[in-house]
């Protein structure tokens, strides 16, 4: 299932379920955007960890926060997508 959430500035992230991706082996999978209201991707977020991760959640807006597949809780920047800070929870 795909999410969508609405952040204070107005643009919207969007979260990509991995089960929509097509691709039958694991790997690293950018499915993290973030568009403005005229629906122009503005950002795509890189998971935090190179090796087969993705993201799997959006936690929080305020701040923004999403857990990844292989454990981690970041906190990104809602402008950029970086990654600000990240904490492994497995």
């Amino acid at each position: 299932m795909t999410m969508a959430e609405r952040l204070a500035d107005g643009s919207i992230v969007v979260l990509f379920d991995l089960a929509a991706d097509a691709s039958s082996s694991w790997r690293t999978f950018s499915n993290l955007i973030s568009m403005d209201e005229q629906g122009h991707t503005r950002w795509t977020a890189a998971p935090p960890d190179s090796h087969a991760d993705a993201f799997v959640a959006i936690v929080s807006t305020d701040p923004f926060i999403a857990q990844s597949f292989s454990g981690y809780r970041c906190t990104l920047d809602p402008d950029t997508g970086e990654i600000l800070h990240r904490e492994f929870t497995k």
